[in-house]
């Protein structure tokens, strides 16, 4: 993954109420900028996904 877009479409971050929009696009912006240059599309499959996990 390495936008917006491509979570929303894949795994529906975002897509309804939009309330967690601003943290993943922030997680989204921090794994690209962690991950190494040659492989910035694999950066976020590190991460889980849980729709119904509370925020911290």
């Amino acid at each position: 993954m390495t936008s917006m877009a491509e979570l929303r479409n894949n795994f529906g971050v975002a897509a309804c109420c939009g309330k967690c929009g601003s943290c993943a696009r922030q997680i989204v912006q921090e794994c690209l900028k962690s991950a190494a240059p040659a492989r910035p599309s694999h950066a976020l499959h590190m991460l889980s996904f849980h729709p119904n996990a509370s925020a911290a």
